[in-house]
């Protein structure tokens, strides 16, 4: 339930192959869907809506169609609202930290699957971002070793050089050292984001 064209577009692009994205810019939308006969696995609602709120199609869900999996996509990151989703134990997620892989994520959740290793450790690498610095390549090259790969399996997958591949996995390093005032090599990061993705 989205009223923003550019948002819906990046939903279905990123969910892609997992899930039929159906439209519903508006509340009284969402109310017709919700009270017409088609199926719905999961629902993901925006809470500031033209014509209402998104809480507001929360509540006739649950009462049209009990057990219905549903989750918040807000641009908003007010934490009323935050509050007020976790006292309606709706999983909630911030517009601009949706990454594929958390999209993804997500709605494997609500619909009760469990995620592929390359999902999880992506979120895993990405959430790393955010704590350390780390961007884009170093991003990929995180997954990488997440995965175990060695620095020339790492540049073949990646189509990189094996020079460019270790030149950042030496800045992932530094900037470990800086977020976490320890000096760990690239192993020993990706060893522990491993124990995150594997549990082992």
């Amino acid at each position: 339930m989205e009223d923003e064209e550019n948002a819906l577009r990046q939903y279905a692009r990123m969910l892609d192959g997992l899930v039929v994205v159906r439209p519903a810019p508006l509340v009284a939308v969402a109310f017709e869907i919700l009270r017409g006969p088609d199926r719905i696995d999961a629902m993901l609602v925006d809470i500031g809506l033209p014509d209402g709120s998104g809480f507001e199609v929360i509540r006739e869900a649950r009462q049209l169609r009990p057990g219905l999996p549903m989750a918040i996509a807000s641009g908003h990151s007010d934490a009323d609202l935050i509050t007020e989703a976790a006292a309606e134990a709706i999983p909630y997620l911030i517009k601009t930290q949706v990454s594929r892989a958390r999209l993804r994520e997500l709605v494997d959740r609500l619909l009760g699957v469990t995620p592929p290793p390359e999902v999880i450790a992506e979120r895993v690498a990405q959430d790393y971002a955010m704590q350390t610095g780390i961007f884009g390549p170093q991003v990929d090259i995180l997954v990488q070793g997440i995965f175990g790969r060695s620095v020339d399996e790492t540049a073949e997958v990646l189509q990189r050089t094996v020079r460019n591949v270790r030149y950042h996995r030496t800045e992932i390093q530094a900037m470990h050292r800086c977020a976490f005032q320890k000096s760990w090599t690239f192993e020993m990061i990706a060893a522990d984001l491993r124990l995150r993705v594997f549990g082992v």
